[in-house]
This record gives C-alpha cells, structure tokens and sequence, in this order.
C-alpha cells in the first residue's frame, strides 16, 4: 500500500501495484486506502471534509448517504478488495 503517514483526503501510488489510491477515514477514525476510479460495485461513498476524506459505507445509516443516492453519486471501493497484494496489507 501506499504511505500511511500521508493525510486523509491525500492521492498517492500504491506501493504494491502502483495504482493510484486516495487516503479516506473511515466512521471509527481509521484510514483506509480507497481507489481513486469509481466502481460499480463498490460499497462506499466518498466525502470530503475539510482537507480531509470520508469513506461511508453506501449501505449505512449515515445522513450524507441518503443524499447521495438521490444525486446519483459515484460508489468507490476499498483498495484492499482491488489490490493484487491488499490481504498482505490489511489490519484486521
């Protein structure tokens, strides 16, 4: 994966694929490494807030999802489900 250390909302290369990624974090305060291409399938939606970024589940409870869904928003997934190398990465 990419830097951790770099701030929420930062694109950077992944450090196993070289895809481009953008740092979010997640409703429990933790960073996580989305793909910067929206997908399909994807299970997350992505806010920005301040100089940071959101992941929210699309399925979930929270306001701003709600809105999304109406304006159609784009879906993005996590890059531990689209990396090659993601389960070495991944804190569980």
């Amino acid at each position: 994966m990419a830097d951790h250390r770099a701030p929420p909302g930062t694109a950077v290369e992944c450090r196993s694929c070289k895809r481009l990624i953008v740092w979010t974090r997640t409703s429990k305060g933790k960073l996580m490494p989305m793909d910067v291409a929206p997908a399909a399938d994807g299970k997350f939606f992505m806010f920005r807030v301040r100089d940071a970024i959101d992941a929210v589940y699309a399925d979930g409870d929270d306001p701003r999802v709600a809105k999304a869904l109406e304006r159609g928003d784009k879906r993005y997934q996590s890059h531990y489900v689209s990396c090659p190398h993601g389960d070495q990465w991944r804190k569980r």
